[in-house]
């Protein structure tokens, strides 16, 4: 059974590439660096398709409607989209990765800012200072006391009209400062697909 549908998966996504590929060829005015994201549920590296131009996506825009999320991801500007990698995660989430400096990890979900807050002051060993401490987002640094051991990460819930995600850094990573904030930014940029 898993070895048939693993069959069908891989006959549909080359199905896909061909169609989107054939079709870019008749459309001259397609770019590039518009991008749709698929995604298998054999947890690999998602391909990156052309968009059809009736989305109308920013160069920076990343829609995730193949991967059965009705959003699109805006990642920083200038930022190489060729270079952005999009992987379904075997629990239902999506995490998104360009190079080292940005990490980000989506689910559909309401959260609960209240549970992380208190999921992170019962560390035993690192403290934590909020730099941003809304009522739908957290950016936070994380430190060892008389260490220079700290690390920065964010937590923000996302509304939008297709439902709530959550939006994180991916857990286990260390990011700088700078780091944290751009992909912060992004996060808040969260949208539903234009239809």
């Amino acid at each position: 059974m898993n070895q048939v549908y693993r069959i069908c998966m891989h006959a549909t996504l080359a199905t896909m590439v061909i169609s989107c590929n054939s079709s870019n060829k008749d459309n001259e005015n397609t770019t590039d660096s518009n991008i749709a994201v698929t995604s298998d549920t054999l947890n690999k590296a998602a391909e990156i398709i052309p968009v059809a131009e009736e989305n109308k996506l920013a160069p920076n825009e990343i829609s995730l409607t193949q991967a059965d999320f009705p959003v699109v991801v805006t990642v920083p500007e200038g930022m190489d989209t060729k270079k952005v990698k999009v992987e379904a995660q075997t629990w239902g989430g999506i995490e998104i990765t360009a190079g080292d400096n940005f990490q980000v990890q989506i689910a559909s979900g309401q959260g609960d800012i209240a549970s992380k807050k208190t999921d992170l002051g019962n560390d035993d060993v690192y403290k934590v200072e909020y730099l941003v401490d809304e009522k739908n987002a957290l950016v936070y640094k994380k430190y060892i006391p008389d260490t220079d051991i700290q690390e920065f990460h964010f937590y923000l819930i996302a509304k939008t009209t297709s439902g709530y995600y959550e939006v994180e850094d991916i857990p286990g990573n260390q990011f700088t400062k700078t780091a944290i904030m751009k992909m912060y930014d992004a996060a808040k940029k969260l949208k539903s697909i234009k239809g």
